[in-house]
Order: C-alpha cells, then sequence, then structure tokens
C-alpha cells in the first residue's frame, strides 16, 4: 500500500525528525563532556610541550588564536603518530593548547565582538555607519538608524532573533520603521509638524523639551536678591539659587569686643563673646568651682622643714630621706 503526503506534510515530518537528530547529537555531546578524557602527557613531559605550544602561539600577528587551528593540529597527528587513537589525540591536543592559551592571557571574544555592528557608536548609525542627524534623540528615545530605510535594511538583511542582544536594537528598527508610516502631525507647542511613535498615537509634542515646557506650571519671575529671572520649581520660591537664599537671610555682623582680653573681634556666629578658644579656656579655668578638702598630703620642702623642725625629731639628712622614702 503506498502512502501519497503532501508537501506541507513531508516538511512537517522532516522538521521533526531535524529536531530528533539535533536533540541526540546534543545529549551524545553532554555524554561525552562528562566523560573527562585521560590525560596522554603528565609530569615534566606535558610541561615541556606546553612550554613549545606557548612559543609557538606567541608569535602572532593580527590575532593571539591565529596559530590555534594549525597547532592543536600538529599535535594531534604526533599523539596519533605515537600510536594514541584519533578521539584521545584530539582532546590531549585541544587541552595542551588551551593550557598554553591560559598561560599567555589570551581571552576569547564573544559572538556579540565578532559582529560588524559591535563596534559602532551609539552616535552613529547602526547600518550605515554615518554619525545621526541633530534632533534624532530629541524625543527621549534612544534612536539607532538615522533613517526609516537604514532601520528596514537593518531589520531585512539582520537575523536579530539570534541573540538577545539584538532586542533593543531590533525594537529601534521596528518603531522607525513604524513611525515612518505615521502621518503628520503639529507640535502643540512650537507648531513644527512631526510624526508621532507608533506605540503612541496621541502624543502631542514632537519632543521631550516641548513637553516639559508645555507642563511648566510656575511662570517666570525675579529673584528677590539679584533681581535676575529664573524658572521656580515651586510656588513659593522667591531665590534663584541656595547661594541668594543665603545672602539675603544672613544677620549683618559687627565688631564687638573680647569678654576676657578685651580685644575687638568679629564673631563668627550670633552670641559669641571671647575672640578665641584660649580666652574661653581661661574663662573657663576662672570660673571653674573648687573641689571639696582633698586627704592627700603632698610633700614639699617647706612642709619636710617644718616637720623635722619641732622638737624631739631627728634631723632629716639626705641619707635619712633615702632610707625613709627610697
Amino acid at each position: 500500500m503506498n502512502i501519497v503526503l503532501d508537501r506541507k506534510t513531508l516538511q512537517y515530518l522532516r522538521r521533526i525528525q531535524g529536531a530528533l537528530a539535533l536533540d541526540e547529537k546534543r545529549r551524545a555531546e553532554k555524554r561525552q563532556r562528562k566523560r573527562k578524557p585521560k590525560s596522554l602527557l603528565a609530569g615534566d613531559a606535558r610541561k615541556h610541550v606546553v612550554n613549545q605550544v606557548m612559543d609557538v602561539l606567541r608569535g602572532w600577528r593580527a590575532s593571539p588564536f591565529e596559530y590555534e587551528a594549525s597547532t592543536r593540529a600538529g599535535l594531534r597527528v604526533g599523539l596519533i603518530m605515537r600510536g594514541h587513537g584519533w578521539e584521545a589525540a584530539h582532546c590531549e591536543a585541544h587541552a595542551l593548547v588551551q593550557e598554553g592559551l591560559r598561560l599567555l592571557g589570551a581571552k576569547r571574544p564573544t559572538w556579540e565582538q565578532g559582529q560588524r555592528e559591535y563596534t559602532i557608536a551609539e552616535e552613529d548609525c547602526n547600518w550605515c555607519g554615518l554619525p545621526l542627524p541633530e534632533g534624532s534623540r530629541s524625543d527621549g528615545r534612544r534612536r539607532r538608524f538615522c533613517s526609516a530605510l537604514c532601520a528596514q535594511s537593518a531589520f531585512t538583511h539582520r537575523d536579530y532573533g539570534r541573540r538577545k542582544q539584538y532586542d533593543a536594537i531590533a525594537e529601534s528598527a521596528l518603531s522607525i520603521i513604524r513611525q515612518s508610516k505615521m502621518p503628520m502631525r503639529d507640535c502643540q507647542h512650537c507648531g513644527v509638524k512631526y510624526r508621532p511613535l507608533a506605540t503612541k498615537p496621541d502624543q502631542q509634542y514632537c519632543s521631550e523639551k516641548c513637553k516639559w515646557q508645555a507642563m511648566r506650571v510656575h511662570p517666570d519671575r525675579s529673584c528677590l536678591h539679584c533681581s535676575r529671572a529664573f524658572q521656580p520649581k515651586e510656588a513659593e520660591q522667591k531665590y534663584c539659587s541656595r547661594d541668594c537664599y543665603t545672602a539675603a537671610n544672613s544677620k549683618p555682623r559687627f565688631m564687638q569686643e573680647c569678654a576676657e582680653c578685651g580685644k575687638d573681634f568679629w564673631p563668627r556666629k550670633a552670641g559669641a563673646l571671647r575672640c578665641s578658644f584660649v580666652c574661653r579656656n581661661a574663662y573657663i579655668v576662672r570660673t571653674r568651682k573648687p573641689h571639696g578638702k582633698s586627704n592627700v598630703i603632698y610633700l614639699t620642702p617647706d612642709l619636710l622643714d617644718r616637720e623635722f623642725a619641732q622638737p624631739g625629731v631627728q634631723i632629716c639628712t639626705a641619707e635619712i630621706f633615702d632610707r625613709m622614702f627610697g
């Protein structure tokens, strides 16, 4: 019995077959990674080979990985000629080359760094590379293309679905393409004709600048200190800056006489009575309350002579003093 399948069914079955084959391949690779191959070289022999590999890799000109493939192939052939199998020789050659690159400090670039558009600055068009026109970001959005034509070309020729890092660039391209199809309208603040964003059909202003200028509630006024015009942030604001506020509200200072030494000085703050820390400390020491009577008797020369000069008391000599208190 012959079964005839239509074209769509055959394509569907082939996709299923390809998906199953790819899944089996990935499973085999995963099993291979779990199986750690046995090292064919060890000790001084391995160090010697790694040093030779580093000498070869160190002579690169265009990239640190310039001789990676040829070095790995040469090591693999040498190990196979010594009697090792192809798979074991390949794994050992790969490990030796990777160890040499690691010791040399070579850092492999990512997939994104290898793409042409990776090196294009945000100030340039992501397709043609020319500088973005003035005012292309006036609406506050991060535009990456200079025109709808470049956005359409990038979206058509690049596969943005292959990497998540391109979602923002793809979204920018779609936004410009959709915006180019929107009808023109007048800005309600400056009157300039513009195309609104497709995601904001009720957009009223051509840019963020016009939007915020139209939302200004408080009119301009003059500063009460410097008389310059400024835009107040609050209805009660009277001064244009903190400096003007401080200057207008600071009290005038006058010279006054120090209450301790009698010299004239400029006080740093209101209520200052003394000109310096020296005068302040002198005032504190002078007005400090005396402590209570102490039980400690301090031995002074006068007290020593008075005590030993009494009748019946032996005259204190240096030898007696040293014997008593030494």
